[in-house]
């Protein structure tokens, strides 16, 4: 199970960002090279967030709503919210993106923070 996470304009469309591959469900219609390797993504700020980093957002952003509590905030508004959360979690991955780690669960929010960033009055749906 996991949580699908968007950032969407005054109008319901999910806003464009920078190609991206986060996530643990991944949308492919973007591709990209690195290293020589042509890897696939998507500029769309859609993603999916492993339930299994739940408790870290529990911690971090909201005790009794987590990572849901962004839900209808806008860029500008999660801004503050996630910086907090990425200072306490960090954002160094464990090579198992399922693994419940806390540099696993800021790695997640600093993706959603570029977008805040991209996009401060586009307002996130969490479901």
């Amino acid at each position: 199970m996991s949580f699908d996470v968007y950032l969407r304009d005054k109008f319901g469309e999910t806003v464009k960002v920078e190609p991206h591959a986060e996530g643990g469900t991944i949308k492919i219609d973007t591709p990209f090279s690195i290293d020589n390797t042509i890897y696939g993504g998507t500029q769309d700020a859609e993603m999916s967030v492993t339930f299994n980093y739940s408790k870290y957002y529990y911690q971090t952003i909201h005790p009794k709503q987590g990572l849901v509590y962004l839900d209808g905030k806008t860029g500008k508004e999660a801004i503050p919210i996630l910086r907090k959360a990425i200072r306490q979690l960090g954002t160094t991955p464990h090579y198992d993106y399922w693994k419940a780690t806390p540099g696993n669960a800021g790695n997640a929010l600093a993706t959603l923070l570029t977008w805040a960033e991209q996009h401060p009055n586009a307002r996130f749906v969490i479901h």
